[in-house]
């Protein structure tokens, strides 16, 4: 299972990654910036199919974004008051 309720992911201080574990909450750690899929299963230590798939997910679930280029970057969200 890649998703765990109210698992946050260290160092995530909006709180979109919470419900992360294991290879999804190492994808979204290694998309702090715009980076693409290859440099993201690399630095994730995962195989190139899977990062993709997982990017796949986060992107569906509105925690990262794809853009034009192809690359990933993490969504920020506008805190509520």
């Amino acid at each position: 299972e890649r998703i765990r309720a109210l698992a946050p992911v260290p160092g995530d201080g909006d709180g979109i990654a919470a419900g992360l574990d294991g290879d999804a909450a190492r994808v979204y750690d290694v998309v702090s910036g715009a980076t693409c899929v290859d440099d993201v299963a690399a630095a994730a230590g995962i195989p190139v199919q899977d990062a993709q798939s997982l990017l796949t997910m986060l992107e569906i679930e509105g925690r990262i974004r794809r853009d034009e280029a192809g690359s990933y970057a993490r969504v920020r969200h506008a805190t509520r008051r």
